[in-house]
């Protein structure tokens, strides 16, 4: 539970128990609903997939390594999900630009097209990481290059189910992020 989001509601609740209901069985009701609705959602650790490699093998020649990448807002490790108090975390609560890092390395190691020495170098600058549960998409920008190539920008966009149930739709949103940077990563390498 990540109770940081939370702590004005179970101040309210303290308060409200203490002074109207000086009740232990309300007291315990309000506390369980807060902090049901204090839920955060885990992301799954990435795995790339065979298109991707595929992908890597056959549009990326010689063997690159990856530059760490920057990002607008580089310690973002968690997304709010219809309310202040539920977000969507990733696995160890890693930031969202090193999760992209660690995932496209990933695939270009399962490709074969990476080497921590290699001269040729990708650059990255993470832009935006967000989602929408409402419209049920994952929205990621980018900038990219290799050496001193001139920049491409990534603007990848990938739907999942949205759902009316806040429970449903940030586990949605959660389940959904692997995809979501494996078409990125995607987008990168083609």
């Amino acid at each position: 539970y990540n109770f940081s989001g939370c702590a004005y509601l179970f101040k309210l609740i303290i308060l409200t128990c203490r002074y109207i209901m000086n009740s232990k069985i309300y007291y315990a009701l309000l506390m369980s609903t807060i902090i049901s609705s204090c839920t955060n959602y885990q992301a799954e650790s990435f795995s790339s997939n065979s298109i991707d490699v595929y992908a890597a093998e056959s549009n990326i020649t010689n063997e690159i390594s990856v530059a760490s990448f920057s990002a607008n807002n580089p310690g973002q490790n968690s997304i709010f999900c219809r309310g202040i108090s539920k977000s969507v975390y990733l696995p160890n609560k890693v930031s969202f630009v090193k999760y992209i890092e660690e995932a496209l390395t990933e695939t270009l190691i399962n490709a074969k097209r990476y080497s921590k020495n290699s001269k040729d170098q990708l650059r990255g600058k993470i832009e935006l990481v967000d989602f929408n549960t409402t419209a049920g998409r994952w929205h990621i920008k980018g900038i990219f290059n290799i050496n001193n190539s001139l920049p491409v920008a990534i603007d990848g966009k990938y739907d999942f189910p949205s759902a009316w149930d806040n429970d449903a739709a940030c586990q949605n949103a959660a389940s959904a992020l692997n995809q979501a940077v494996s078409h990125f990563i995607h987008d990168i390498i083609s």
